[in-house]
């Protein structure tokens, strides 16, 4: 549950030169913008558009794995937080932050290309790295690793699944998600199906 990700911790600068600035963050908006892993990892810092009067955060994404150039759907969450104060679980706010994090490390302007949550270098994660950071969250919440078939329990469609049980808790119609994540297909039965 993304409630849960108030008890882990991930550097927002880290030293691993192949690991994401401001993963937390990264978690929250995938979640809520029901990516995959290389979706969260590809995603440009050119896609994401913020309105802060409006207090809105959209962006530019596939509406399938066959759109890599990501211009052909455009998403939005509003702010999420209660009044007068700055939640986590909050789409707008977690781009807020990382927002500012890219502005420290390019205080004269972002590169061309420049991912959402590059690496410190400003390239693109790696969508094992990224799953490799879920995990990490899994194994600090004492999460099981491993489910009883023997399959890995964290994939790369991590975000989409707590995303979507995430979003169905609070009362999001199942077609609503649908839209959201970009799905033709009935896939969110067997997401929230638990």
């Amino acid at each position: 549950p993304l409630e849960r990700l108030v008890d882990c911790y991930a550097e927002e600068f880290p030293e691993r030169a192949d690991a994401p600035v401001g993963f937390l963050d990264m978690f929250i908006l995938a979640s809520f913008f029901l990516l995959r892993e290389v979706e969260a990892s590809l995603m440009l810092a050119s896609s994401v558009l913020l309105d802060t009067v409006a207090m809105t955060v959209s962006i530019w994404l596939p509406t399938s794995k066959t759109d890599p150039r990501a211009l052909t759907c455009r998403r939005r969450w509003g702010c999420l937080c209660g009044e007068g104060r700055q939640g986590l679980l909050c789409a707008y706010h977690a781009s807020c932050r990382q927002l500012e994090r890219l502005k420290k490390l390019w205080p004269t302007g972002f590169p061309d290309g420049l991912p959402f949550f590059p690496t410190m270098q400003g390239v693109s994660v790696s969508k094992s790295m990224v799953v490799n950071m879920v995990v990490q969250f899994a194994s600090q919440l004492g999460l099981p690793l491993v489910v009883e078939d023997g399959r890995d329990a964290f994939t790369g469609h991590v975000f989409r699944i707590s995303g979507s049980r995430h979003l169905a808790r609070y009362g999001v119609e199942h077609n609503i998600i649908m839209v959201l994540a970009r799905w033709a297909s009935a896939v969110i039965i067997q997401y929230l199906k638990d």
